[in-house]
């Protein structure tokens, strides 16, 4: 084989020689171009002419400049490739898209193949999967937007708007309870001076007001109860207990939850100018046994139950505001009538537990006599008074097995049992004006009816400063001689235009499905209320506008009577 150069261009013989020549150079080259005609020699055109300052790259194998190409591409054409086989997927055909359940996106025939051979893995995540993952991708052109320092963003502004949301209401909260705070302060500086008249009034004035108020001629009121309202609190019956605030001009009557999808129990509000159902409160989960309203009540009421809780619920708001454990079930409660800081509970278990509204934990104090496991079915504060002879201040409670009086020395409860009546005391009732109490008594072996006995409680000093209290029988009054449920008795004054008057005895009898009313200062029968054709329950007097009021609860109605002068 021969060559030959002229001019920068190669001539290749006819023994497979290939030329390759500059178009510009043909008119000098003319003579040797008829020559290599001459002798045989094929001439490539200038159109297809290779030229040799080229780079080298043009002449890589296909894969490897598929591979540079590819790293040259923009993020846009690596997102429009197949990342196993570099080649552009189609919307069609065996390369169509296609993804894995974690989301990346390839080939169809390459990720089929791939995981074939890869032993079930992504190819870029390295994350299980399958053939049955393969989901086809039916879109025309896919489209990749960076979008993670924007979702960045917006997540960190969605965490600050919910840390300022967080702030704000931290904020409010904090300026509610610093308003709260300075309204109760007002209120009790409001409180300790109306206090501290009080005690002035009382120390210039109590003795010889209450003596005049006790030598006061009897004036005969000349009237009756009159029926007034029926008003039905549960129609399945379960209404147990009656109270009254005299602040609000409120009711409130325990009953069972009609709603068998939140049952339990607890209040109805009864408006005493409307004297109709206006709410119902849900309070405790098992039987409510007893409500109380303190003297500064502020619209909370104190109510327990068989649950063991003693709660303090809110006539405004309708809710429990604070609760409070009991070791047992509990039976009675009442307030203390100069401080209503703190309330008595008596529990099923015989004691009587002292709790303060400011402490929240736990009780400040219990109080049980040794040997004695009866509940406290009633419980009276009794404040002190220097014009009586019983001036002592402490808790009445009555149980099943008699009464104990609980006389409070500095910040001691010291007992003293009273020589009540033999038989089972069902209730116990307190006079504050007069300082007597009536006692209520089961039928017995000894005794076939109810005894509703009337006491006149007495304390005196011995020569070793100690105090002894003691009670005597008053007044005994004769009921029915049948007695199943521990219905409440209720000792009052009976209503002759504001004027301190004879007192009234007023008790259920279960035989007759009637309240026995009775004088106290005549022993005569006063009147005979109708509560057919259930006994009854509870008895509470009120007075509001000037009207004085009788409610009796059976196990279904409050029965509502008012007082008419003849």
């Amino acid at each position: 084989m021969t060559e030959s150069a002229v001019n920068d261009n190669v001539t290749i013989t006819n023994q497979h020689t290939i030329t390759v020549s500059d178009s510009n150079e043909d008119t000098d080259n003319q003579s040797e171009d008829e020559t290599a005609t001459d002798m045989g020699v094929v001439q490539v055109p200038a159109a297809i002419k290779l030229p040799l300052d080229k780079d080298d790259d043009d002449f890589r194998p296909e894969k490897r400049r598929k591979i540079q190409e590819s790293s040259d591409s923009t993020e846009v054409d690596e997102g429009q490739v197949c990342s196993i086989c570099l080649e552009p997927w189609s919307n069609s055909g065996v390369h169509r898209i296609a993804s894995l359940k974690c989301g990346h996106l390839f080939g169809l025939s390459c990720v089929d193949k791939w995981l074939k051979g890869s032993g079930g893995k992504c190819p870029q995540c390295n994350a299980k999967a399958k053939k049955g993952d393969i989901r086809l991708i039916y879109a025309k052109a896919i489209s990749v937007v960076d979008t993670t320092e924007r979702d960045q963003a917006l997540k960190e502004l969605g965490e600050e708007k919910s840390k300022t949301l967080n702030l704000q209401k931290e904020e409010a909260q904090a300026v509610l309870q610093c308003q709260l705070a300075q309204s109760e302060c007002s209120k009790l500086q409001k409180r300790i001076a109306e206090l501290e008249q009080k005690i002035a009034n009382i120390k210039e004035g109590e003795a010889s007001s209450e003596a005049d108020l006790m030598a006061k001629p009897v004036v005969d009121s000349n009237g009756t109860y009159v029926h007034l309202k029926n008003i039905e609190i549960a129609s399945q019956g379960g209404a147990r207990v009656v109270a009254y605030d005299s602040l609000l001009g409120m009711l409130v009557v325990s009953k069972p939850s009609s709603n068998q999808l939140f049952p339990g129990y607890g209040l109805v509000k009864i408006s005493a100018l409307e004297l109709r159902v206006s709410e119902y409160i849900a309070v405790h989960k098992a039987t409510l046994r007893d409500a109380s309203f303190s003297s500064d009540s502020r619209g909370i009421v104190l109510t327990v139950g068989m649950d063991k809780l003693a709660k303090l619920t809110s006539l405004q708001s309708n809710s429990t505001v604070q609760s409070y454990e009991a070791p047992g079930p509990i039976w009675s409660c009442c307030w203390n009538q100069i401080d209503a800081n703190y309330f008595y509970c008596g529990v099923q278990n015989g004691s009587v537990m002292l709790f303060d509204i400011r402490n929240t934990s736990s009780s400040v104090t219990c109080m049980k006599q040794e040997h004695s496991m009866c509940p406290i079915t009633s419980l009276c504060h009794i404040s002190h008074s220097r014009a009586s002879n019983f001036g002592c201040e402490g808790i009445l409670a009555g149980t099943l097995e008699g009464a104990v009086f609980w006389e409070k020395k500095s910040e001691k409860f010291v007992p003293h049992g009273l020589a009540l009546l033999d038989g089972s005391c069902t209730s116990m009732t307190f006079e504050p004006l007069t300082r007597h109490c009536l006692a209520s008594f089961r039928p017995s072996k000894r005794h076939s009816h109810c005894r509703h006995v009337m006491y006149q409680l007495n304390s005196a000093i011995t020569e070793t400063g100690d105090s002894v209290v003691s009670c005597r029988i008053c007044q005994q009054f004769t009921g029915g001689q049948k007695c199943k449920l521990l219905s409440r008795s209720s000792l009052f004054v009976k209503p002759n235009g504001g004027h301190c008057g004879t007192l009234l005895t007023a008790y259920g009898d279960e035989a007759s499905h009637s309240v026995q009313l009775w004088d106290t200062s005549t022993l005569a029968k006063f009147q005979q209320l109708d509560t057919q054709p259930n006994p009854v329950l509870d008895i509470k007097p009120f007075n509001f506008n000037d009207i004085d009021y009788l409610t009796v609860l059976t196990e279904k109605h409050l029965k509502i009577y008012n007082w008419a002068p003849r």
